[in-house]
């Protein structure tokens, strides 16, 4: 993919804390947006190689889906 292999603990421990932002109810909110960011990255990634990017964005529509059946605070924000 053009990356390091160096990166690939690094890339890991990030995307790991990432995951436990999100997971934790007080910063879930906050993890959302930094694994749009992470899952941003890989979709970019992807695109430069030529490969397909429909599993990172079914991924990041999962986490906001997520995210809304989880939180309260979100009902409001019905279309």
């Amino acid at each position: 993919m053009g990356l390091s292999e160096s990166l690939r603990i690094p890339l890991g421990i990030l995307e790991l804390f990432c995951v436990v932002v999100y997971a934790v109810a007080a910063t879930s909110v906050i993890g959302a947006i930094l694994l749009t960011g992470y899952i941003g990255g890989a979709i970019v990634t992807h695109l430069r190689i030529g490969e397909p990017v429909v599993f990172q964005i079914v991924l990041r529509l999962l986490v906001w889906l997520g995210l809304y059946l989880r939180e309260s605070r979100l009902k409001p924000l019905r279309v």
